[in-house]
């Protein structure tokens, strides 16, 4: 099932990909109208906000698949300060970055059922309001960016809208 999420980011989202001109940039679609964020780190909140929810022995992520391409939005550079770990000196890397403040929408795919050959077959797939909890705690706590999710520093965002898409 596909739903569509309408946010307002609190927190700017970054690019994470090199291209070789110092700016970490989005993967986009070959047209450039689409933009790929991190569905690696989409999984990765997904999982940490069923914990904290404490849904994780009664939920399987494997059901919440991917964030499909994004319209591109208005894009900004964006730099981000860090301090280096093994140096300890503060740094700079620049980022395409989606603004926070900017509204986007969001399409994401969660599955009804898995394959048989999916092990955990005592959790359960997420019903319609548990997906909307997720979500909801993803963009309150963790974010959707490759950079600073752990902190919840960049990519946190307000759930306005929350739909389930009409599919073929």
């Amino acid at each position: 099932m596909l739903y569509t999420l309408k946010v307002k980011l609190d927190s700017p989202i970054l690019g994470n990909l090199e291209d070789g001109s110092g700016v970490k940039r989005f993967g986009k679609t070959a047209d450039g109208e689409f933009i790929h964020f991190s569905n690696d780190i989409f999984k990765w909140a997904v999982e940490e906000s069923l914990s904290l929810l404490r849904l994780d022995n009664v939920i399987s992520s494997e059901y919440f698949v991917e964030v499909l391409p994004v319209r591109r939005p208005t894009l900004v550079l964006y730099n981000r300060k860090y301090k280096d770990k093994i140096s300890e000196k503060f740094k700079v890397s620049s980022h395409e970055a989606v603004r926070a403040g900017a509204t986007i929408t969001l399409d994401i795919l969660v599955l009804k059922k898995l394959p048989k050959t999916f092990n955990n077959a005592n959790l359960r797939a997420p019903s319609t309001n548990e997906i909307k909890t997720v979500v909801t705690t993803i963009g309150k706590f963790f974010g959707i960016s490759p950079w600073g999710s752990h902190t919840g520093k960049f990519g946190r965002f307000e759930l306005i809208e929350f739909n389930e898409k009409e599919t073929i």
